[in-house]
């Protein structure tokens, strides 16, 4: 009878430290699911981040080429005029 209590001793111990290492490792699993829900969250913000300067550079560009054009329309218009005084002094 004492071997059978022994036995069982031994096996109580044994199911002890597994449900030890199963909580550990639901622990570890838990963890790591905080951290990728952090990790989500942080992708999520830096994606919106990403949109509004994608935003902002479509923004600049369509500036710079507003520019652009305008300094082409002033070139044209010293041109025009230049073409003109000329025409005016020959007269």
């Amino acid at each position: 009878m004492f071997v059978i209590v022994n036995k069982l001793s031994q096996e109580l111990c044994e199911v002890g430290e597994r449900i030890s290492e199963f909580i550990q490792q639901v622990d570890c699993l838990e963890c790591h699911a905080k951290e990728n829900l952090s990790l989500q969250a942080e992708l999520v913000r830096k994606e919106d981040v990403l949109k509004g300067m994608l935003f902002d550079q479509s923004l600049l560009q369509e500036s710079a080429s507003n520019n652009k054009d305008h300094q082409d329309e002033i070139v044209e218009m010293e041109y025009s005029l230049e073409t003109l005084e000329d025409k005016l002094s020959a007269k």
